[in-house]
């Protein structure tokens, strides 16, 4: 009981403060393995999350398998949950949105009721229900088999990985596409005679748009039947390379940054290319070092993958770069059994959010995703109104019971939610207008809970104690 007290008297003495909160944090719960995939809806305002899991931290197993959505507030299923999956597959490995629907690629098979065809390797979230994509893709016997990437060109999908054949239930009606495929609406197209080489596991893992051609990068030295380097680029007619690329390192991630594509992956170099020249602007190292994982926030480059230093200074698998120097963020990523890699990436509301194979983000309980804030975690761009919206916040009494009052001394209306520490929402009030409200959740048990006030333009989090 004595350290419950301390506890107690901790937080009481050491309140959080939004306006110097910490830049990581959890995402509420997390999820229970590893996250290979993130994208952000900004039109509904929801993260999407896929991987190698099958329900977020707290949740009934097997219910959010492989992809799980994040309003903000809860974590909940894609569907039924269960409608993406393969016995001895590996989730979940891309994500694209193209006219308010979401492509998901990986290694997954769904049943699609409509067509009583199953569609390998790829499906797309209508916001309502799963939909095959004809039958999606096959390997072939053996090797790896996934959708590493997906992209728009020309205002198509296109569906990029490790994959021979375009799939049909008839062998016969096989189509050849070697790694990558563009979709018309109703069937998958090869493009050319896409990628190949003397090498094993020959596939696309990254595809980038950039000043209007397609980039594929990934294991492969013939595109469109010329030699290439492990990387190649698509004009809408011919495979073409990319003069001068050494091979090295392979990439596992494009951005366009500034201008510029940036390419990283397998090996210790970070390169850019604007079209004439290649650069390095980076070098990492580690055991098995690499990166996996782009990204571009608040005007930065953000690289995220397994190191230990980016140009000589310490940085724990994740860094940022401002086009002159590099800078680690926080004390990165960690893992009690493994390396913490950070393995995808994305932009929400202001925020960064990080996947990968952790459970702490800058020494905070972070399981396989977290988000990091630069400075704050904040939705306001005007610091001075934000101070003085939170100090216009009062609860009391505090610790409390359960029972307490809440203060707005704001005009403008606002939605308030109380949630636990698992990430569940114990409480909703929206569009509260009276600048006191009586707040009754005696019925929750003792510990720690968050009141967020959420108003049009900004979200304020606050801490409060129930004690029993």
């Amino acid at each position: 009981m004595i350290y419950i007290y301390i506890f107690i008297i901790f937080i009481i003495l050491f309140p959080i403060n939004n306006s110097k909160a910490q830049t990581w944090s959890a995402v509420g719960p997390g999820l229970n393995n590893v996250v290979f995939a993130l994208i952000a809806d900004t039109i509904n305002n929801i993260l999407y999350a896929g991987g190698s899991f099958d329900s977020y931290m707290g949740g009934p197993m097997d219910s959010t398998r492989n992809i799980a959505k994040w309003d903000g507030f809860n974590w909940s299923a894609v569907g039924s949950g269960k409608d993406l999956s393969l016995p001895m597959g590996e989730g979940i490995n891309s994500f694209q949105i193209k006219n308010n629907e979401l492509f998901a690629g990986g290694d997954f098979s769904y049943y699609d009721d409509t067509t009583n065809l199953s569609s390998l390797l790829i499906a797309k979230w209508d916001g309502v229900n799963w939909h095959g994509m004809a039958s999606g893709f096959y390997q072939g016997t053996g090797g790896i088999r996934t959708v590493w990437d997906i992209a728009i060109f020309n205002n198509e999908i296109i569906a990029a990985g490790s994959f021979l054949y375009i799939f049909d239930p008839v062998p016969a009606n096989w189509d050849t596409t070697n790694c990558i495929a563009k979709w018309n609406g109703t069937n998958w197209v090869p493009l050319g005679t896409g990628v190949n080489g003397p090498i094993a596991n020959v596939s696309i893992r990254v595809l980038e748009v950039y000043n209007g051609e397609l980039y594929a990068g990934g294991f492969f030295t013939l595109a469109g039947g010329n030699p290439v380097n492990k990387i190649a680029k698509w004009n809408g007619t011919n495979w073409l390379e990319l003069p001068g690329y050494p091979g090295w390192p392979v990439p596992y991630c494009f951005a366009v940054y500034n201008g510029e594509l940036y390419i990283a992956g397998l090996g210790w170099l970070i390169l850019k290319w604007d079209g004439f020249v290649l650069d390095t602007v980076g070098i990492i190292s580690g055991v098995n070092a690499q990166i996996h994982a782009l990204a571009v926030y608040k005007n930065e480059l953000i690289a995220g993958g397994f190191f230990d230093t980016i140009n000589g200074m310490s940085a724990n698998n994740i860094a940022k770069w401002d086009g002159i120097n590099w800078t680690a963020l926080g004390s990165g990523t960690s893992h009690l059994f493994g390396n913490g890699s950070v393995e995808a990436l994305t932009v929400l509301n202001s925020e960064l959010y990080v996947g990968g194979w952790f459970d702490q983000a800058g020494g905070v309980s972070a399981s396989f995703i977290a988000k990091w804030c630069d400075p704050i975690c904040d939705t306001s761009t005007n610091i001075e109104e934000k101070d003085a919206w939170v100090r216009s916040i009062k609860i009391y009494p505090h610790p409390n019971i359960g029972q307490f009052i809440l203060l707005i001394q704001r005009k403008e209306p606002a939605s308030i939610y109380i949630y636990n520490l698992l990430g569940k929402v114990v409480y909703q009030k929206d569009n509260i207008i009276s600048p006191k409200l009586n707040i009754n959740i005696s019925n929750q048990p003792a510990g720690v809970y968050f009141v967020k006030i959420q108003s049009e333009e900004q979200i304020i989090t606050k801490k409060i104690i129930i004690i029993k």
